[in-house]
């Protein structure tokens, strides 16, 4: 009965925030159900202007105003051409989206965020929808031939025993 009060309490407790830090940028990656929002927090010097990270299945994109937003090929695109629309020194940009679902699963891919200046900085290993691989619906349906198989063994055998145990009349 305790072990199932840990598991709830841990269930609850689940982490559904990470964060990351390279060079002068800090990113934040919040997940709340179906809902992803990247806090982005330049420590550089120069405004950043870009932002763009792989994505699977997703919509309602939202970004810092006056940004635009792309979504070509599965990657989310956010940009502003006017540097004093950027994300400033010391201050933070919130982008998010919404998952569908559709086979997303919770993976890592790398994030990058460009500078005025024409640095980028990418970020490996943020978390971000991904498409659930091939090779688990092959376990599916894996699992699922060899269930039948022993369900079909097992009923065989029992009438095989059922048979041989019955006395002759």
């Amino acid at each position: 009965m305790f072990k199932g009060y840990v598991l709830i309490l841990f269930a609850l407790t689940a982490p559904n925030e990470s964060v990351y830090q390279m060079d002068s940028v800090q990113l934040v990656v919040h997940i709340q159900s179906n809902l992803y929002t990247y806090t982005i927090t330049n420590h550089g010097e120069s405004p950043i202007v870009a932002f763009e990270i792989p994505l699977y299945a997703t919509y309602n994109f939202t970004a810092p105003p006056d940004w635009q937003i792309s979504n070509p090929a599965g990657t989310f695109k956010a940009w502003t051409d006017d540097p004093l629309r950027g994300i400033e020194p010391t201050k933070s940009g919130r982008f998010s989206m919404r998952v569908s679902s559709k086979g997303a699963t919770l993976g890592d891919v790398t994030a990058k965020v460009r500078f005025q200046d024409g640095r980028e900085v990418s970020l490996p290993k943020v978390w971000a929808p991904v498409a659930e691989s091939r090779w688990y619906y092959i376990l599916i349906v894996g699992v699922l031939i060899v269930i039948f198989l022993l369900h079909y063994v097992i009923l065989r055998y029992r009438k095989h025993r059922d048979v041989s145990s019955t006395p002759a009349a």
